[in-house]
């Protein structure tokens, strides 16, 4: 057994049943949170998660907190529950107001991947329409399992809240993770809490990625715990040489404490558990499992886990050598078959060697942001060149005080690696950064320095800055697009009519914010290119000269030839082409125009839908390639939809009782 007092644990860390001020501003910012989001009302608008009438309730509930967070940090006894209780908090405000304001998932992407799960689950098979999902469908799988398994209709019953549980997961996740790292109690709570507040990335939707990041720490986890080796001479070193050119490591490097991680746990003031032996070859077998599970769920993260423990393979913190061997043999042979395709589709080795290009974010594929996207881009690169510099700054003082510190400088900086050989479609440096932040915030919370001060200590005061600006920064990176990318109840409406209710057939958007597709036979529908994609180049200015080439495209599909054709708008469509430079509302609504007068083109009508299923088209039709099929589909629409989430029922009203046009308009081309 290791005894604790040897290991110099301070003893000001444990639990403290004094009262402190944390107790009353803690519940205070809750209830202030609480009023903020009653407050906000959705709207078309940009930035519309913090509207003018609620934007000072709702940000003062989060300064309160990061205030009495501070306050926790400088106590002379620090409470662990108390931070636990400040964590909590954090995340619920930050990934828990989106899915109680808005009725439906933040991005058109959830229901895509909610019609993968569904399709699955009613089929059983995979699809080549799929794309690129098919070659990696883990975790659609399993959730398709889970939803028959609980007796849930869709996804979408959940997806909303998908965000939540996922950080809810990743802080327990780097709870454990943290305590193989060099970092005392305090250090631990505060990176905690700025993981929180500087994921700004948003792949904790819904998504195979948010998935994939859980899978992923969980084999560092393993590894860092299980399967720790012994810092080589030549690394200590290298840091003795760096922290005597930095003008202040004059004293040596103290030895590592017994039976723990050496080169890591080298802190005086950390907080070691007590040892759990694991025999070495089970560890290995359980890591190496964990990644071949990550390898069958996404399609990039692997290679970045691999780069990131193969690093600390050569420095040798983590061993046997062959373990990263094992495990890009495990990556590249699931790759291998299907690898033409990929290549061929999404270009993998047209990027390698382009690291500046590769270095660019998504916004480079816009001519032109609006106004709320250029802030949003602004604000996430300042967000993320903050976090990276504060790590710097850990690093820094960590080599001057003559601390180990070349362990987590590679887990933090290595996965920029991966912008030397892709730029997966310019989203290369958002992965990286999300695979760097987990050991950057360690670096940034040995920067603050947290430690038993007055709140009125410069360090304290700015700490306390340092981490309210993070906060701020991340709510316009992380919310400012919610104008455009939120889908509201008018497009959910449309697109469960048109999967449910409507013949299978070639649909075009007018760009890709839209909740498609959806349910079990959405993949029945030939899927055209988004008219203001990238396909269409010529498309430069929507006007009503384009739509013949419009119907002329949908028609080479078979619209309106062998089976209807779909043109479908939806004001969130109408938000994104003018806020990433596409079209203007007006230009879209002209054309929209345009389209009601267009010879073969109708908006589609909840009777016109009716007429449809007693309709039989030609057996050359490629969607129904029998009459048994067609037939079967005749009996399952006689009722009305198949598969509708089972929250729907408030949001979606009847359609038969809609009056008018529906809101968001779907316009086929009659089959002649």
């Amino acid at each position: 057994m290791i005894n604790r007092s040897t290991l110099g644990v301070s003893r000001s860390v444990g639990r403290d049943r004094q009262f402190a001020i944390s107790d009353v501003l803690l519940p205070i910012s809750i209830a202030v949170w609480i009023v903020g989001v009653r407050l906000i009302r959705p709207s078309p608008v940009p930035l519309s998660i913090l509207p003018a009438g609620s934007v000072v309730v709702f940000v003062a509930g989060l300064g309160i907190l990061v205030v009495s967070a501070s306050l926790v940090l400088a106590r002379r006894k620090f409470s662990r529950h108390r931070m636990a209780l400040h964590l909590g908090a954090l995340i619920m405000m930050l990934y828990g107001t989106a899915p109680i304001v808005f009725p439906e998932p933040r991005f058109a992407w959830v229901e895509k991947h909610a019609a993968i799960t569904n399709y699955i689950a009613v089929h059983h098979v995979l699809v080549r329409s799929m794309d690129i999902y098919r070659i990696w469908p883990g975790f659609f799988a399993l959730t398709a399992w889970i939803d028959k398994v609980a007796g849930v209709s869709s996804p979408l019953v959940y997806a909303s809240w998908a965000e939540l549980f996922f950080e809810i997961f990743y802080a327990i996740e780097l709870a454990w993770i943290f305590r193989a790292l060099p970092l005392n109690e305090r250090e631990r709570w505060l990176a905690l809490f700025l993981f929180a507040g500087a994921n700004w990335i948003g792949q904790d939707y819904f998504s195979p990625q948010g998935f994939a990041l859980v899978i992923s720490l969980g084999v560092f986890g393993m590894a860092l715990h299980w399967l720790k080796g012994e810092q080589r001479p030549w690394v200590t070193k290298l840091e003795r040489r760096a922290g005597r050119f930095l003008g202040r490591g004059r004293q040596p490097l103290p030895a590592p404490l017994p039976q723990s991680l050496p080169g890591w746990n080298d802190d005086s003031k950390a907080t070691v558990s007590d040892p759990v032996v694991h025999p070495r070859w089970l560890a290995i077998v359980a890591v190496l499992l964990t990644y071949g599970v990550l390898t069958f769920v996404h399609e990039l993260s692997p290679y970045i886990v691999a780069a990131q423990l193969g690093a600390l393979v050569i420095f040798g913190f983590v061993r046997p050598w062959w373990l990263v061997v094992a495990m890009l043999a495990i990556a590249a042979g699931f790759l291998a078959p299907n690898f033409n395709y990929v290549n061929n589709t999404y270009g993998l080795t047209a990027s390698i060697g382009n690291f500046f290009g590769n270095l660019q974010g998504p916004s480079v594929n816009f001519t032109r942001l609006g106004s709320e996207a250029l802030l949003t881009a602004k604000a996430a690169r300042v967000l993320s060149i903050g976090m990276w510099g504060l790590a710097v700054v850990g690093v820094v003082q960590r080599l001057r005080q003559g601390r180990h510190v070349v362990g987590l400088a590679l887990l933090a900086f290595s996965p920029l690696t991966l912008l030397v050989f892709l730029t997966y479609g310019h989203e290369g440096v958002l992965r990286a950064y999300l695979f760097s932040l987990p050991w950057t915030v360690c670096l940034a919370a040995y920067a603050l320095k947290p430690a038993p001060e007055a709140f009125w200590h410069p360090r304290v005061v700015f700490r306390t800055a340092s981490i309210a600006v993070i906060v701020v920064l991340f709510l316009v990176a992380f919310f400012g697009e919610d104008g455009s990318d939120v889908m509201t109840p008018a497009d959910m409406q449309a697109s469960v009519f048109l999967y449910t209710r409507a013949r299978p057939g070639p649909l075009m958007l007018l760009n890709a914010d839209f909740p498609s597709p959806i349910g079990g036979n959405s993949y029945e529908f030939t899927s055209v290119d988004s008219l203001l994609g990238t396909a269409y180049a010529g498309i430069t200015r929507l006007s009503p000269a384009d739509i013949p080439f419009v119907t002329t495209e949908i028609a080479s599909y078979g619209g309106g030839v062998t089976a209807p054709g779909y043109f479908v708008v939806s004001p969130s469509m109408f938000a994104y082409a003018e806020e990433y430079g596409m079209a203007t509302a007006a230009q879209c609504r002209s054309f929209v125009a345009a389209m009601d007068r267009a010879p073969g083109w109708r908006i589609v009508q909840p009777r016109w839908c009716d007429n449809l299923r007693t309709r039989r088209w030609p057996l050359t039709h490629t969607v129904l390639p029998g009459n048994a099929r067609s037939k079967r589909r005749d009996r399952q629409y006689a009722n009305g939809p198949t598969i509708i989430p089972r929250s729907s029922a408030p949001i979606y009203p009847p359609l038969a009782a809609a009056r008018g046009r529906p809101s968001c308009a779907v316009r086929a081309r009659d089959h002649k």
